[in-house]
Protein backbone atom coordinates (compact mmCIF):
# COMPACT_ATOMS: atom_id res chain seq x y z
CA UNK A 1 0.00 0.00 0.00
CA UNK A 2 1.56 3.65 -1.06
CA UNK A 3 0.29 6.47 0.80
CA UNK A 4 0.45 10.02 -0.45
CA UNK A 5 1.38 12.86 2.13
CA UNK A 6 0.41 16.37 0.84
CA UNK A 7 1.44 19.31 2.75
CA UNK A 8 -2.01 21.54 2.05
CA UNK A 9 -1.82 25.58 2.77
CA UNK A 10 -5.01 25.87 5.38
CA UNK A 11 -5.80 29.48 6.32
CA UNK A 12 -7.00 29.17 9.51
CA UNK A 13 -9.40 32.22 10.76
CA UNK A 14 -11.24 33.19 13.67
CA UNK A 15 -14.26 34.78 15.12
CA UNK A 16 -16.24 35.12 18.27
CA UNK A 17 -19.52 33.67 18.48
CA UNK A 18 -21.95 36.53 19.14
CA UNK A 19 -23.10 35.32 22.89
CA UNK A 20 -19.80 34.77 24.07
CA UNK A 21 -18.09 38.21 26.25
CA UNK A 22 -14.87 39.39 25.73
CA UNK A 23 -12.83 39.83 29.17
CA UNK A 24 -11.00 42.85 29.71
CA UNK A 25 -7.44 42.42 31.39
CA UNK A 26 -4.97 45.03 32.69
CA UNK A 27 -2.90 42.75 34.06
CA UNK A 28 -1.26 39.85 32.89
CA UNK A 29 0.98 37.27 34.90
CA UNK A 30 3.08 34.77 32.82
CA UNK A 31 5.10 31.12 34.10
CA UNK A 32 6.71 28.99 32.05
CA UNK A 33 7.69 25.45 32.11
CA UNK A 34 10.16 23.69 29.91
CA UNK A 35 7.19 22.55 27.85
CA UNK A 36 4.50 25.47 28.25
CA UNK A 37 3.92 28.84 28.87
CA UNK A 38 1.22 30.04 30.95
CA UNK A 39 -0.46 33.34 30.88
CA UNK A 40 -2.97 34.42 33.32
CA UNK A 41 -4.90 37.60 32.53
CA UNK A 42 -6.71 39.38 35.34
CA UNK A 43 -8.63 42.89 35.78
CA UNK A 44 -6.79 44.78 38.30
CA UNK A 45 -9.33 47.76 39.88
CA UNK A 46 -8.50 50.18 42.39
CA UNK A 47 -9.51 50.02 45.90
CA UNK A 48 -13.32 50.22 46.95
CA UNK A 49 -12.62 52.50 50.53
CA UNK A 50 -10.18 53.11 52.81
CA UNK A 51 -10.76 50.03 54.43
CA UNK A 52 -9.52 48.41 51.94
CA UNK A 53 -6.33 50.40 51.09
CA UNK A 54 -5.42 50.47 54.89
CA UNK A 55 -5.34 46.30 54.71
CA UNK A 56 -3.38 46.28 51.03
CA UNK A 57 -0.95 48.87 52.25
CA UNK A 58 -0.50 46.36 55.61
CA UNK A 59 -0.76 43.74 53.92
CA UNK A 60 1.69 45.01 50.75
CA UNK A 61 0.24 42.77 48.57
CA UNK A 62 -3.78 41.83 47.03
CA UNK A 63 -5.20 39.06 45.13
CA UNK A 64 -7.64 39.07 42.06
CA UNK A 65 -9.20 36.90 40.56
CA UNK A 66 -7.70 35.24 37.18
CA UNK A 67 -10.39 35.87 34.00
CA UNK A 68 -9.24 33.56 31.96
CA UNK A 69 -5.60 31.44 32.10
CA UNK A 70 -4.47 30.53 28.59
CA UNK A 71 -1.52 28.07 28.41
CA UNK A 72 0.11 27.29 25.16
CA UNK A 73 3.31 24.79 24.08
CA UNK A 74 6.47 26.78 24.25
CA UNK A 75 7.34 27.00 20.34
CA UNK A 76 3.72 28.32 19.78
CA UNK A 77 4.67 31.19 22.58
CA UNK A 78 8.02 31.91 20.56
CA UNK A 79 5.52 32.58 17.48
CA UNK A 80 3.25 34.32 19.38
CA UNK A 81 6.40 36.41 21.11
CA UNK A 82 7.59 37.73 17.47
CA UNK A 83 4.37 38.08 15.62
CA UNK A 84 3.62 40.60 19.05
CA UNK A 85 6.62 42.40 17.96
CA UNK A 86 5.51 42.63 14.35
CA UNK A 87 2.23 44.07 15.51
CA UNK A 88 3.75 46.46 18.02
CA UNK A 89 6.55 48.07 15.72
CA UNK A 90 3.85 48.65 12.95
CA UNK A 91 4.08 52.52 12.75
CA UNK A 92 0.87 53.91 13.32
CA UNK A 93 -0.93 56.49 10.37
Amino acid sequence: MNIKKTTLDIKVTTHRPEDQKRLYSNYVEVSTTESDVSIRFSDLKPPHNEEEVKRIEKDGSISIPVNAEIVIPTNIAKQLLTILKQHLEIPKK
